[in-house]
């Protein structure tokens, strides 16, 4: 393989930020995987027509419509049985701004997680209205300190992975389908002895559409976060067990 790098980016019903967003993708060396949840406006049919002019960019159909979590679970596994070392989720509205990629890359080859941090020094969330920057911080807030992880941002969905963590966490056990997978991954990541950095970066507004956010979604992720948990208690005291015998 001649570049070890893939973006993965799922679309649902982003046709009208496709084009841009490979063309901005491309301006740097890596390979992009689109993972598209079968929306209706025909966005896999122009990630088709960009493949003619970027052989490097993929395209995977979900069989069936599961979600951004399950989205990131059948791109990252398609990247792993690709043999790609370095694995990066983004949005596709182009609220991730693809220059910080050259330093989400540099950061991964000392790091297992590296993280594009709305919330450490020099991030920034300006383009958001005023209830939206509330409900963001008080959800990572809330999943970092429920959780007791050292993570500023762990709602982020810009987000670098080494290789060796994603088959440390294995990927079968990820259950998130929303937006709580990204806590999820941290989560595991962590528990499994993962290097994690935060890097700042600026969180732009989509180019175009809406935005999928709501407030159904952020209350499901507040009790899944609950859920998770019990599960981060659960994986330590199976851990301390078996370092016991």
């Amino acid at each position: 393989m001649d570049n070890q790098n893939l973006v993965i980016i799922p679309t649902y019903n982003e046709r009208d930020n496709i084009k841009p967003l490979v063309q901005r993708v491309f301006e740097y060396p890596v390979h992009l995987l689109c993972v598209d949840d079968r929306g209706s406006d025909d966005t896999a049919a122009e990630i088709a027509r960009q493949q003619r002019k970027y052989p490097n960019l993929h395209l995977l159909q979900n069989p069936q419509r599961g979600g951004l979590g399950r989205a990131y679970v059948l791109g990252m596994q398609w990247g792993l049985d690709k043999g790609y070392q370095h694995l990066i989720t983004m949005d596709a509205d182009l609220s991730h701004d693809p220059k910080y990629l050259p330093t989400i890359l540099a950061a991964l080859q000392s790091n297992d997680v590296v993280i594009g941090s709305r919330y450490v020094a020099s991030g920034d969330v300006s383009k958001f209205n005023l209830l939206r920057q509330m409900l963001s911080r008080f959800s990572s807030w809330y999943a970092r300190t429920l959780l007791d992880l050292p993570i500023k941002d762990i709602t982020s969905g810009f987000v670098g992975f080494r290789k060796n963590i994603l088959e440390k966490i294995n990927l079968a056990v990820i259950d998130s389908r929303g937006f709580i997978f990204q806590v999820e991954t941290k989560l595991l990541a962590s528990l499994h002895g993962g290097r994690v950095k935060e890097i700042p970066i600026a969180f732009g507004d989509r180019l175009h559409g809406a935005s999928k956010m709501s407030a159904a979604i952020i209350f499901e992720a507040m009790f899944a976060t609950w859920a998770l948990r019990k599960r981060k208690q659960i994986m330590q005291a199976t851990n301390t067990v078996q370092e016991r015998k």
